[in-house]
C-alpha cells in the first residue's frame, strides 16, 4: 500500500533546450553527484501518507481520512528463527492518537488476512524549521560569494576569509588584468605533528589582493608538508571557483604557483581510469582539487616556482612564494583552536567513503596502516607478557624511534635483530631445552647461557670486546650531538648493569641525583625511569624511555635543530650494533672466528 500525492502533473511536451540543461548540470554536479548536497526539505510535502509507525509503542496506524483511525498491534511469535518476520494484526478501529508528531510515515506489505508482514521507508517527518550547520566564520565577515560555504572549506581557508571588496577585486582581476596569480605553500611541525598552509591571491597589476593560512587535517602519523601543500592548492582553487561562478566570469586566466612539483602535477592532471589513483597518497585532497579545477569556468594552469630563491633573477612569483612560506610557518600557534590541525573533521559534501584509525583519517600508506592495525595488538600483548609490564609502562617506551630505527635496516638485518630483541637467539639454554645439550656459557663455562648473560659475561675476551663496543657506543652518542652530561649518566648506568660484579639489589643513582637544576632533574627522571621501570636489559634491546629525548632537548643550546625521532632512532641503531658485536663474538667462541677455525672445529667433532 503506497501513499498518494496532491500534485496534478500537466501534460508537458519534451524539453528542447538540452544544451542549456547540460550546461547547468555541469556547474552543479560532477559524475552524477551534486557538489553540495541538498539540505532538509522545508516545504510542505505533496505526499499524502496513510500509514504511520509509532516507535515507542511499536504500533502501526492507518489513517484513510482525518476522522478515521485504525491501529495494528504487534503479534508475538512463540518461536523465533532467522527467517521469522515481524507481524502486525489487521487494522482495528481506534480513536485519534494524541501525539501525531512522533509518527514515522511508512508503507506496508499485507498478507491475505490483511495483517502486516513488513514495513518500508519508515523515515522521520522533517521539521518545518530549517536546520543549518553553524558557521566557523562570523556572519559579518562572510562575503556573498562564500554564502552557505561548508564548514570543512571554512577550516581550509582559515579564520580570515576574503572580504566582499577583496572578492570583487579578484573578479576584476580576472576580467581586466592579464591573469590572476595564486600561490600556496605548506609547513609541517615535527614537535607536534601538525601541518599548516598559506595561500595568496594577487596579480601583476594589483599586487596582493588577499591572503591567509589554514590547517591540514588527517591522521597524526600521516601528516606532512606535502599534505599541507595540497590543502593550500585546494583552498585557492575552491575560492576562485566560488568567486568566478558568483560573478558569472567565463573568461580570464588563473595561474597557480607552487614549489612542490609532485603536488602541483597531480592536482592539475586528470587522474587515470581505474582503482590505482585511489591508493595515491592524500588522494582525498587530490580528487577535490581535480574536481574543482575541472569545474573552473576560466582557463587555469599550474606553474612550478623554485622555493626560497635567492638568485639575481628574482621575480614577483618568488616574492609570492616567500610570503606564503612565511604565512604557513607562522600559522602554528596563531590560529584559533577551531582552525588548528585535527585528526578527523566532517567530510565535505558528496564524500563517499573514508578510513578512520585512532580518530584520524587514513590518507596514505594504506597497506602499512591496515597491517599495523591487524598485527600490532598481538605483538603488544606478547611484549607485555614477556617483560611483565603493565600497558601504561609499555606506552612509556619510545616506540616511534624504535620503529624508525627498525625501518632503517635491510630486510636481511630485520631477521637477526628481531631474533635478538625478542629473545629468540639460539643460545645454549635453548639448545638444552630442545636437544638436551649443555647450557653452560661457552666463554666462562660457569653460568647458564641466556642472551642477557651473553651481554654480561665475565669472560676476559668477552669483557674486552664489551669495553671496545662501549667506546663505539660513546662515539655514536657524540656524533648525534648528545649532551655530554646525558651521555655520562646514560653510559654510567649501562656500564653498572653490564658489570657482572654489580649486584642487582645495589642502589644506583646518577651523578645528577639531588641537583635542583631543571636540566639535571630531567636527566635524573630519565635515568630513574629506565633503571627502575624499564630496565637496562630492555635499554640495550632498543626499548629506551621516552624521557631521554626530553632531557636531550632541554640541554640543547637555543635555536639548535632537534628531532627526537631522529636522535632516538640513531641511539637505538647504535645499541643494536653493540649487542650484535657481542653476539658475533659469542658465535666466534662456539663456531670459530673464521672459516678455517669453523672447519677445524667440525673435523674435531667427527
Amino acid at each position: 500500500m503506497l501513499c498518494t500525492s496532491r500534485l496534478h502533473w500537466p501534460a508537458w511536451q519534451r524539453p528542447t533546450s538540452w544544451s542549456s540543461w547540460r550546461h547547468f548540470l555541469h556547474h552543479i554536479s560532477a559524475r552524477g553527484r551534486l557538489l553540495q548536497e541538498l539540505g532538509p526539505w522545508v516545504a510542505p510535502s505533496h505526499q499524502v501518507w496513510q500509514w504511520f509507525y509509532e516507535a515507542s509503542q511499536d504500533v502501526v496506524y492507518l489513517c484513510p481520512s482525518t476522522d478515521q483511525w485504525f491501529s495494528c498491534s504487534r503479534l508475538t511469535s512463540s518461536r523465533t528463527t532467522r527467517q521469522s518476520q515481524t507481524l502486525y494484526s489487521s487494522p482495528q478501529p481506534c480513536g485519534a492518537p494524541s501525539s501525531v508528531g512522533i509518527f514515522l510515515p511508512t508503507t506496508v506489505n499485507t498478507m491475505a488476512n490483511q495483517s502486516i508482514c513488513s514495513l518500508h521507508s519508515a523515515l522521520e517527518l522533517v521539521s518545518a524549521e530549517h536546520s543549518t550547520i553553524p558557521d566557523l566564520w562570523s556572519p559579518e565577515t562572510i562575503p556573498p560569494e562564500f554564502f552557505d560555504m561548508p564548514t570543512n572549506y571554512q577550516r581550509l581557508i582559515g579564520p580570515h576569509p576574503p572580504s566582499a571588496f577583496q572578492c570583487s577585486e579578484v573578479a576584476v582581476a580576472l576580467r581586466e588584468d592579464t591573469e590572476l596569480l595564486g600561490c600556496s605553500d605548506g609547513s609541517y611541525v615535527d614537535t607536534t605533528g601538525q601541518c599548516y598552509h598559506g595561500w595568496i591571491l594577487a596579480s601583476e597589476v594589483r599586487q596582493t589582493i588577499t591572503e591567509g593560512s589554514g590547517p591540514g587535517h588527517g591522521h597524526p602519523d600521516l601528516l606532512s608538508s606535502y599534505r599541507a601543500e595540497l590543502s593550500g592548492l585546494l583552498a585557492l582553487v575552491y575560492m576562485v571557483y566560488r568567486i568566478s561562478s558568483y560573478h558569472g566570469i567565463h573568461s580570464g586566466t588563473f595561474r597557480i604557483h607552487c614549489d612542490n612539483k609532485s603536488a602541483l602535477a597531480k592536482a592539475v592532471t586528470t587522474a587515470p581510469v581505474g582503482i590505482t589513483p585511489f591508493f595515491t597518497s592524500d588522494y582525498d585532497l587530490i580528487a577535490l582539487i581535480q574536481l574543482h579545477f575541472g569545474l573552473l569556468p576560466i582557463s587555469a594552469v599550474g606553474k612550478w616556482v623554485k622555493g626560497h630563491y635567492s638568485g639575481d633573477k628574482k621575480k614577483y612569483k618568488h616574492d609570492l612564494n616567500d610570503r606564503v612560506d612565511q604565512l604557513a610557518t607562522t600559522a602554528y600557534g596563531l590560529l584559533p583552536r577551531e582552525f588548528q590541525t585535527k585528526g578527523a573533521i566532517p567530510p565535505p559534501p558528496g564524500y563517499r567513503i573514508r578510513l578512520l584509525s585512532q580518530n584520524g583519517i587514513i590518507t596514505s600508506k594504506y597497506y602499512t596502516m591496515l597491517s599495523t592495525a591487524h598485527h600490532d595488538q598481538p605483538l603488544v600483548e606478547y611484549i607485555v607478557k614477556k617483560t611483565k609490564w603493565s600497558p601504561a609502562t609499555f606506552c612509556t617506551v619510545d616506540w616511534a624511534a624504535h620503529d624508525r630505527a627498525f625501518r632503517r635496516l635491510s630486510r636481511f638485518q630485520h631477521i637477526g635483530i628481531s631474533k635478538m630483541i625478542h629473545n629468540l637467539s639460539n643460545t645454549h639454554r635453548q639448545n638444552r631445552l630442545l636437544y638436551g645439550h649443555s647450557d653452560l656459557c661457552p666463554g666462562c663455562r660457569v653460568n647458564e647461557e641466556t642472551f642477557e648473560h651473553v651481554l654480561q659475561c665475565s669472560h676476559a675476551p668477552t669483557a674486552l670486546v664489551c669495553t671496545e663496543a662501549l667506546l663505539v657506543l660513546d662515539q655514536s652518542l657524540t656524533a648525534t650531538a648528545t649532551n655530554k652530561k646525558v651521555s655520562e649518566v646514560m653510559l654510567g648506568g649501562f656500564r653498572d648493569w653490564l658489570d657482572p660484579n654489580f649486584k642487582s639489589d645495589r642502589r644506583s643513582s646518577p651523578s645528577t641525583f639531588g641537583s635542583v637544576c631543571p636540566h639535571d632533574m630531567l636527566i635524573t627522571a630519565a635515568y630513574t625511569h629506565q633503571f627502575h621501570t624499564l630496565g637496562w636489559y630492555n635499554f640495550c634491546l632498543g626499548r629506551i624511555s621516552s624521557k631521554w629525548h626530553e632531557a636531550v632537548r632541554a640541554c640543547l643550546t637555543p635555536r639548535t635543530p632537534f628531532h627526537h625521532l631522529q636522535w632516538g632512532s640513531l641511539l637505538i641503531s647504535a645499541l643494536w650494533k653493540f649487542i650484535k658485536t657481542l653476539w658475533q663474538h659469542r658465535n666466534g667462541l662456539v663456531h670459530g672466528s673464521d672459516a678455517v677455525a669453523n672447519a677445524k672445529r667440525i673435523l674435531t667433532g667427527l
